[in-house]
């Protein structure tokens, strides 16, 4: 939200929830204007009526929901989708990881495996441990860059 804010020179207010399941009864119940929350959390609120899904963090539209605008399409470059993996210990053997990575990478292109995360509102990718390493590193550098704009402090 913070990169929305920065991007947009917009003042809204920054309120903490401990997930969706805080947030979007706050969205529903008209406590917050807007929440970032997966679409799975959202969908039955769409369908009602309650609310109405304004875009998607991801930097393209979602093949979950087409219809749904990317806001990078506003805000060019945005991309602040949630990156899933799987992780091993520091120092588990290169031979165990690639196992892993392949065995993963080729479960997420089963279509059992495929239905059950989108569901969970996930596009499953699939890739090598270095392509996963990569992700992870652009993700930690977009949101160090919208936290130095934002000027946000630990406190």
């Amino acid at each position: 939200m913070e990169a929305l804010k920065a991007s947009l020179k917009i003042d809204i207010k920054h309120i903490p929830f401990r997930g969706s399941g805080q947030s979007v009864p706050a969205l529903i119940g008209d406590q917050v204007q807007v929440v970032f929350a997966a679409l799975p959390s959202l969908s039955g609120f769409v369908k009602s009526g309650q609310v109405k899904i304004l875009g998607t963090n991801s930097l393209q539209r979602s093949k979950l929901a087409p219809q749904i605008p990317a806001i990078s399409e506003v805000v060019p470059g945005y991309d602040y989708a949630v990156t899933v993996g799987v992780l091993a210990a520091a120092g588990t053997p290169e031979a165990v990881v690639k196992q892993m990575a392949d065995a993963i990478a080729n479960a997420v292109k089963m279509p059992e495996v495929i239905s059950q995360l989108h569901i969970a509102g996930i596009e499953p990718v699939g890739g090598s441990s270095a392509d996963y390493a990569k992700a992870l590193s652009d993700e930690t550098a977009r949101y160090a860059e919208a936290i130095k704009t934002a000027q946000v402090v630990a406190e």
